[in-house]
């Protein structure tokens, strides 16, 4: 649109404004963003101007990707899977190709590094696999497994052995022969709590000696562990039906509670002090703050294997013989509902962007579910025999690029119902997309109760006229690549003359005489302020043009393609017969601003009869064409 503004410049949180002048005439709206100082001024949320690459880029950022550590009792191996996209990425070997170490459990410290509970024969191994480089990227010393095929999965050729892979090694041995170590997790002060089986205690380790501070002796063994409020561990004790609270910082048991049920597999911390444990019997809710316990949704045919609870406060179960999970809200317990997600889920966990997985032993899979639309969105193909005691979904902050950002300015025209034409960009697509998106209003405060339409680079915005447009680009990327914006360019819409107040300069001819009264169009204006040509295009009449009294003359308008029409001043009196109601005429022209827009208007005058100041003319159809003469009428009808 035209502009009588400075170049419009951005300001962050600021209204912009812009002003062209073009000699005497107003130009089109016109806003090029090309230099970093362009696209530095406005609003950015993970988006940069990078001088280098030569326009807005995505930010470098730490990003937390979140990742599934998977063990495999059965194959000796623990799969790393994508959560995202559900690529296995890795699958590590847990001891030499004849041992019989056992992966059941794992921990994940702050840095990403995962710990793995392994059971033999022997001594409890603890096994360590070294997070990858912060760049994502193999270092030259780095010789571990990946998915070399790319096809999402791990080949067994893509399996290193024990001792060859420069990520994996033993980190520690624990307890004596036969400790069976069963679960893992690391409490508020960063020192790793081993479950021993075989030997009915939790042992408290330090990372940097990877020596045992501490020995717990419980009477039942420990199946599984968590941290809860004020830092203290709650250890889950299958064969004994009984669950412990033990203190942390001095290593004793605070309390123990016998659950009287059979067979407690799992559990979870809840919302407002409550552990969510699955048994066999069902699923039971324990209190915290008083202790006390019960089965609140009993299930049969087997219970439940695994239980978690997600973002928005809701308990999931598995039901390993039924192939469901199930949805509970966790006030009165009510079941929301059910989904099939694969054979035999024996353990549930939530990643870190909200995903329900389940690991379902029974076909070599994990499923993940969205917990907002209650669906499978994914389902992963993963290790053999899969099943973990411990939370399985973990997550490790990467260095990388930011995975979306976005740009946004404040356009402001100056004109109240300003039009606006098209955004053109620019892009070099090294990895991800732009997406440009814009909206409108006469005020700022109206902009926000506006929807963002999306803009094809070069084509017609679909947007409504108004004095402000708000732009925002979003840069989306795929992988480590960004998008580059190298340049954008916002383009105003030219609109025609308004001619909806349009009047004639006289509206009543008063002297009926048979002359001509020359008439303008007034009140005619251009949005922008251009200035406006007129130019008549017709006049037609509701009378005859000829024939309506001895003095009658012809043609009764002329001007056509000028500015101003001469309109005669005659009209119809009547006779005996019939009674005259004096003349209308209707005078079409067309309005065009100094760049090239226009609009066809028309404007009405009338020649009454008598000067009487309340005696009005009558339109009684606009048969006639007021510019004809006779001849013209004969020719025309023939």
């Amino acid at each position: 649109m035209k502009a009588r503004k400075l170049i419009a410049s951005c300001a962050v949180a600021a209204l912009m404004a812009g002003a062209l002048y073009t000699g005497a005439y107003c130009a089109v709206y016109s806003k090029t963003f090309t230099q970093p100082s362009d696209f530095s001024s406005g609003i950015i949320d993970r988006v940069e101007c990078n001088s280098i690459m030569g326009g807005l880029t995505l930010c470098k950022a730490v990003n937390c990707v979140p990742y599934l550590w998977i063990p495999s009792p059965c194959g000796g191996t623990v799969s790393k899977v994508e959560a995202r996209t559900g690529h296995e990425l890795a699958r590590y070997a847990m001891g030499p190709k004849e041992s019989d170490w056992t992966p059941c459990a794992v921990a994940t410290d702050n840095e990403g590094n995962a710990y793995i509970a392994c059971g033999s024969q022997g001594t409890g191994k603890i096994v360590k696999i070294r997070a990858s480089a912060p760049s994502g990227l193999l270092q030259p010393a780095d010789r571990t497994s990946f998915d070399f095929n790319g096809n999402g999965s791990i080949d067994q050729a893509e399996v290193l052995p024990w001792g060859q892979d420069s990520r994996v090694s033993l980190y520690a041995e624990i307890g004596d022969k036969g400790s069976q170590p069963s679960s893992l997790v690391f409490d508020e002060n960063g020192y790793l709590w081993v479950g021993l089986w075989g030997e009915h205690s939790i042992v408290k380790v330090d990372l940097a000696s990877k020596t045992v501070l501490a020995t717990v002796p419980l009477v039942g063994r420990p199946d599984t562990m968590l941290v809860g409020p004020k830092g203290f561990l709650w250890v889950l004790s299958r064969d004994s039906n009984t669950l412990y609270k033990v203190n942390p910082l001095i290593g004793t048991v605070d309390t123990s509670y016998n659950l009287g049920s059979s067979n407690l597999r799992a559990m979870c911390l809840g919302d407002d002090g409550v552990i969510w444990i699955a048994s066999s019997e069902g699923l039971i809710s324990f209190e915290i703050s008083s202790g006390s316990f019960m089965i609140v949704k009993p299930m049969d045919d087997g219970g439940f294997s695994g239980v978690a609870m997600d973002k928005n406060g809701d308990v999931w179960a598995a039901s390993p013989v039924k192939n469901e999970i199930f949805k509970y809200s966790p006030t009165d317990v009510t079941e929301k509902t059910f989904i099939t997600v694969g054979k035999t889920p024996t353990a549930i966990s939530v990643d870190e962007d909200g995903y329900i997985w389940t690991l379902n032993s029974g076909e070599a899979s994990a499923t993940r579910v969205d917990p907002r639309t209650n669906r499978v969105s994914m389902k992963a193909q993963i290790c053999e025999g899969a099943s973990c005691n411990t939370p399985f979904a973990a997550d490790i902050l990467k260095r990388g690029i930011s995975p979306i950002g976005s740009w946004k300015t404040l356009l402001n025209s100056n004109i109240p119902g300003a039009g606006w034409g098209t955004i053109t960009w620019e892009t070099a697509n090294y990895g991800g997309q732009v997406k440009v998106q814009a909206r409108s209003a006469d005020l700022p405060t109206q902009i926000e109760n506006q929807e963002y339409v999306d803009v094809s680079n070069g084509q017609q915005m679909n947007v409504p006229n108004g004095r402000y447009l708000e732009v925002k680009v979003t840069l989306t990327s795929t992988g480590d690549s960004t998008p580059i914006l190298r340049g954008l360019k916002v383009n105003g819409r030219n609109l025609p003359p308004d001619v909806s107040h349009a009047t004639p300069s006289t509206d009543r001819i008063t002297k009926v005489d048979h002359t001509f009264e020359p008439v303008s169009i007034t009140g005619v204006k251009d949005p922008e302020g251009d200035p406006v040509t007129i130019t008549i295009t017709g006049v037609t009449q509701d009378e005859p043009v000829m024939g309506l009294s001895v003095d009658d003359k012809w043609p009764d308008a002329k001007g056509i393609g000028t500015s101003i029409v001469l309109l005669r001043g005659e009209c119809d009196f009547g006779n005996s017969q019939k009674s005259g109601n004096g003349r209308v005429y209707k005078v079409t022209f067309k309005a065009t601003d100094a760049l090239g827009a226009s609009s066809i208007g028309s404007v009405k005058v009338t020649v009454p009869i008598t000067l009487h100041y309340d005696d009005v003319a009558v339109d009684d159809g606009q048969k006639y064409d007021a510019t004809q003469t006779p001849e013209e009428r004969i020719a025309k009808n023939n």
